[in-house]
């Protein structure tokens, strides 16, 4: 194994961060290609359609080659989804956690009052005899 030298660290340091000009070229044809694919000119409207509906279309640098049709997301799966996450959020949950505890509880104080006082009946009663 070779020891690294600083200026051998600094020179791989460089050569992986330089700026790859064929790489940006490809990458501002691929953005061109895609804003045609989805007539916008705009990089930031391409996630809305337009009619100003959400839309599922997958990112044009994402490595899926399955093009789904445009689905215009309702309403009502946005609220459905939006609910589902506030409902995952951790906030939500402790306080839900907590308020389950609160309940059994309370159920468990009222068995115990329950027994205590049937068992003070029987007691009374076996007294009484």
């Amino acid at each position: 194994m070779v020891p690294l030298t600083v200026s051998l660290s600094l020179s791989l340091i460089e050569d992986d961060t330089a700026p790859d000009p064929v790489l940006s070229v490809r990458t501002t044809q691929h953005q061109t290609q895609s804003s045609e694919w989805y007539g916008t000119t705009d990089c930031l409207s391409l996630s809305v359609s337009h009619r100003g509906r959400h839309s599922t279309r997958p990112s044009p640098l994402s490595d899926n080659l399955f093009r789904p049709r445009d689905r215009a997301i309702t309403g009502k799966e946005m609220q459905l989804r939006t609910r589902q996450n506030y409902k995952n959020l951790p906030e939500v949950r402790r306080k839900q956690e907590e308020e389950k505890r609160r309940e059994d509880y309370l159920t468990n104080r009222l068995r115990a009052d329950l027994f205590k006082k049937k068992l003070l009946d029987e007691i009374l009663q076996r007294g009484s005899h």
